[in-house]
């Protein structure tokens, strides 16, 4: 799960790191091919979780309510991209959606 992590991290950061001299436009372009590539990161982690055998049939296993939770939420992220591809203003809003479907992918089964 840390290359997870990782994964996650080093797009938004490369987004991050624009010149002064980039208009916002540019910057909010860059950074949300940036929550792009991190939410397909998410979304196959999470598709991983949600592979697992539901609980308690074995050690390594899912919640439903996890798995119906992350759904909900890749969901709204995605929309959440499709819209700021419309309006770059948006992108903190599909900042936001990404960050609460990394929050509910389970790091290790539970």
């Amino acid at each position: 799960m840390k290359k997870f992590a990782l994964a996650l991290a080093l797009p938004l950061a490369l987004a991050a790191c624009g010149s002064s001299t980039q208009s916002a436009v540019a910057t909010a372009q860059t950074t949300l091919a940036g929550v792009e590539v991190a939410l397909t990161a998410a979304e196959r982690a999470a598709l991983a979780y949600a592979g697992l055998p539901r609980c308690p049939s074995v050690v390594l296993c899912s919640q439903q309510a996890t798995v119906d939770a992350i759904k909900a939420a890749d969901q709204k992220a995605y929309a959440a991209l499709k819209a700021a591809k419309t309006d770059v203003a948006l992108v903190s809003e599909a900042q936001a959606a990404l960050a609460v479907l990394v929050a509910l992918v389970p790091t290790s089964a539970s």
